[in-house]
């Protein structure tokens, strides 16, 4: 019968780093286009700061979760374009939702 040892180690390669911020710009203005209706293009530049500045402060705050709590957070582009796609899917929602409602009334 053999055994094999088995060494357990809590190794781990951090390979998450940060986009810049005009990458970040660049695309979300890729996926926030002018060419949606829900958007007004006056607006539409406020949008890609706000969602940039958004994931720029969870990146923050995950830092300072770690010093406190000594737990590992990643704010990856992964995170990043689901919280586009999730605000686009949201804006869609409701825009469906207040539809319904005025031809309701």
């Amino acid at each position: 019968m053999l055994y094999y040892i088995i060494i357990a180690v809590n190794v781990f390669v951090d390979w998450f780093f940060p986009w810049p911020h005009q990458a970040l710009e660049a695309v979300a203005g890729v996926f926030i286009s002018d060419e949606n209706p829900l958007i007004p293009s006056k607006v539409r530049d406020d949008i890609i700061d706000h969602v940039v500045d958004v994931h720029l402060s969870v990146g923050e705050y995950s830092a300072l979760f770690g010093r406190k709590w000594r737990r590992i957070n990643y704010s990856t582009p992964k995170n990043f374009l689901d919280f586009i796609d999730r605000y686009l899917g949201l804006l869609e929602e409701k825009d469906k939702f207040i539809l319904s409602q005025v031809r309701n009334n």
